[in-house]
């Protein structure tokens, strides 16, 4: 039963961590933006899934950080990127809806501030990283 246990876990633990990070990563991100969304420029991220299935973003956290620092989006549920897909987060620092079916809004502000931006799955395993420049 022990050895059952065991193998059970093992598998888990190599296996989940490969699905769950799937292919999502953080392409891009534009810290001074001419983009306009809903009549305003905002800074934004580009999360890209460079796989052949459709990834659902359902309680993905994006987290930015500098100096102690920390603001965290989650990512609302039914958000999922399709395959070779793209889906862009601006970086409001405003509490905005999420009101366009290809725009999210997140309350983080990084204001040209540097730091580090990263993304967790919904187990808060880090899917991906990028220091920001100041």
């Amino acid at each position: 039963m022990k050895k059952t246990l065991y193998a059970a876990l093992l598998f888990y633990l190599l296996a989940l961590p490969a699905c769950s990070r799937a292919d999502i990563q953080i392409n891009e991100v534009v810290l001074s933006s001419a983009t306009f969304e809903a009549g305003k420029a905002y800074e934004w991220v580009e999360l890209h899934n460079t796989g052949d299935k459709t990834v659902s973003l359902k309680d993905y956290t994006l987290i930015w950080e500098r100096k102690g620092e920390v603001q965290a989006y989650t990512i609302p549920s039914g958000t999922s990127v399709k395959k070779d897909g793209y889906q862009i987060i601006f970086l409001t620092g405003l509490d905005l809806v999420n009101d366009t079916a290809n725009a999210l809004y997140a309350p983080i502000d990084v204001s040209r501030k540097g730091g580090t931006l990263t993304l967790k799955d919904a187990g808060g395993a880090t899917i991906d990283e990028m220091v920001l420049p100041a």
